[in-house]
């Protein structure tokens, strides 16, 4: 369980960085010209961390059938195309969360994979489905869950109030 608790905070400290910016504009107030770089560091450094916590922290393991291998496959490959395609749209900076400190895209993507209110969202949802049929365990389904809950109605509504 610490794989969920890391999350949390991950996501606690992500929302809660992009929520002090939007509304109080503190990064812009403690470096000037380099609040988004200091955001992208931040950024960097407590997903990099989550993304370590998945490989080295021992989830417990809640086994599920070796047939669902083939259906995890297919679920990464949407998941993953639903990630990418995302970024290529945002781009690096909307990505970033740039909007909130000047850069790039002000307004909402609409249309297209956008018609889904945060497709890069819903495309991790679906990566920790696909790790839980690849890698045998519904842990990963917990995660899905939470995934969604923390993402798309935490994270999204602070990004777009």
């Amino acid at each position: 369980m610490e794989t969920s608790l890391l999350f949390i905070v991950v996501v606690a400290i992500n929302s809660v960085a992009v929520y002090i910016q939007r509304r109080y504009k503190t990064y812009t107030k403690l470096f000037g010209r380099y609040n988004w770089m200091a955001h992208v560091i931040l950024l960097s450094v407590i997903w990099g961390a989550f993304l370590l916590g998945l490989v080295y922290l021992r989830p417990p393991e809640w086994k599920l059938p070796s047939w669902l291998h083939s259906v995890g496959l297919l679920v990464s490959i949407i998941g993953f195309l639903m990630v990418v395609m995302s970024w290529v749209r945002l781009g690096t900076i909307g990505t970033l969360n740039g909007r909130f400190f000047g850069k790039g895209q002000k307004k909402l993507l609409k249309g297209g994979l956008f018609s889904l209110r945060n497709p890069m969202y819903v495309g991790f949802v679906l990566l920790f489905i696909a790790a839980a049929f690849w890698l045998d365990n519904a842990f990963y389904l917990w995660m899905a869950v939470l995934s969604f809950v923390l993402l798309n109605m935490v994270q999204a509504r602070i990004e777009n109030p």
